[in-house]
């Protein structure tokens, strides 16, 4: 869960970087939107393995 937020926030930092840079280099805007389309998948993967700890920290309460 922490290694893909922080794929998830290198991936950000990326795009930031890039949408400073895209008055010097033109070439940027062609590999913003997938650098977007990485984003949501990266931030659906992080949502996705938060909602399964939450579930196993649900579960396991019951347990003890």
């Amino acid at each position: 869960m922490v290694g893909s937020f922080i794929i998830l926030a290198i991936v950000i930092i990326i795009r930031v970087i890039a949408e400073t840079l895209l008055t010097k280099f033109s070439w940027l805007a062609q590999c913003i939107p997938y650098v977007n389309y990485a984003i949501y998948g990266l931030a659906g993967v992080f949502v996705l393995f938060v909602i399964i700890a939450v579930v196993r920290a649900i579960l396991t309460v019951g347990r003890k």
